[in-house]
C-alpha cells in the first residue's frame, strides 16, 4: 500500500538524512519519480546515504549534499538551487585542497 501519491513534481527535503532509511524510503514509494533531497553534515553520511540509494535501485531520484539544514531553507525553488551549487562550489574547493580525500587530522 502506497503510503504518497505519486506526484512526479513533488520534491522532499530529508534533514539529518543519514544513515538513508527515510530517504529511500520515501524514493522508493515515489517509484522513482520526483525529487529526494538529503542533507546531512557530514561527508561519510552523505556517502553512507548515497551508497544505500545506490544498493536499492533508487538513486536516481535522490540527491545528497553535506549542507547544514539550518542554512539550507529557501523561499523558492531557485534559492535551492542557489544553495545547492554553491555547496557543490564548496565541495570541489575542499577537493582541490585535499584531493586524496584526507580531511584535516587525518594521516
Amino acid at each position: 500500500m502506497d503510503c504518497l501519491p505519486n506526484f512526479p513534481s513533488c520534491a522532499f527535503a530529508v534533514t539529518t538524512a543519514a544513515p538513508g532509511g527515510k530517504t529511500t524510503m520515501l524514493a522508493q514509494l515515489m517509484q522513482g519519480k520526483g525529487e529526494v533531497v538529503a542533507l546531512d553534515r557530514s561527508h561519510a553520511k552523505v556517502d553512507d546515504i548515497r551508497a544505500l540509494a545506490e544498493e536499492l535501485g533508487c538513486a536516481g531520484c535522490i540527491q545528497a549534499f553535506k549542507m547544514d539544514a539550518t542554512k539550507a531553507v529557501a523561499r523558492e525553488r531557485g534559492d535551492l538551487l542557489d544553495a545547492q551549487q554553491q555547496q557543490q562550489q564548496q565541495q570541489q574547493q575542499q577537493q582541490q585542497e585535499h584531493p586524496n580525500g584526507q580531511q584535516l587530522g587525518q594521516q
